[in-house]
């Protein structure tokens, strides 16, 4: 059973900043909170603590302006999938842009794959003084989004014949943007199939 509900007031474990819980959303960082200084983060229970629990702690938390302790696990991760994003674009980077009349091109998708990629080493990057370890979900739950966002997006663009410049605007806007807020995958995507779904409806 959780401890939490929403609107109520937290406590960062390791920075101690105060926030409030705006809404608990699906994936494995449950509780979006909106901290006093207006930014929004994406946290599980583990890494949060109650006002009353704070409240009980023998010493004061830190303001977080001292130094935190790097997760070098998570920092990892991170480099790993820049390294994914640099490589692919640098071999394959011909094949990718190359033009073509016909619109599936397998390499295309690789490079909707490697924008994803760039965009959660960004947000795991951000996440590296987080004292969470990383397993197993860098390894099951967010790998497998991070084939399949590449897949919807070069998909939604191939059923609308998208090419060209514009596909590469698109593809590099959305993958990127889906990769970095990756927590809220289902949330962004849950309503924009309830969309296509009605307008499918309206048709048939």
């Amino acid at each position: 059973m959780t401890k939490f509900k929403e609107r109520d007031i937290v406590y960062h474990k390791v920075t101690g900043r105060r926030g409030v819980i705006s809404r608990k959303s699906i994936g494995v960082n449950p509780w979006v909170i909106v901290w006093d200084n207006g930014k929004r983060g994406a946290h599980t229970e583990d890494e949060l603590y109650t006002e009353e629990e704070y409240k009980k702690k023998d010493k004061p938390m830190s303001s977080g302006n001292e130094e935190r302790k790097l997760n070098w696990q998570r920092i990892g991760f991170a480099i790993f999938y820049l390294v994914i994003f640099i490589t692919i674009i640098v071999i394959f980077n011909k094949k990718i842009f190359k033009e073509t009349e016909v619109f599936y091109n397998f390499y295309r998708l690789l490079w909707c794959f490697a924008i994803t990629c760039l965009g959660f080493a960004v947000i795991v990057f951000r996440g590296r003084y987080k004292p969470k370890s990383p397993f197993p979900e860098y390894v099951t739950y967010y790998l497998f989004l991070i084939l399949v966002i590449p897949a919807l997006v070069f998909s939604i663009l191939y059923w609308f014949k998208i090419s060209g410049f514009p596909f590469f605007t698109i593809s590099f806007v959305a993958c990127s943007i889906l990769g970095y807020l990756i927590d809220y995958f289902w949330e962004i995507i849950i309503p924009f199939i309830k969309i296509i779904r009605e307008k499918l409806g309206k048709l048939t």
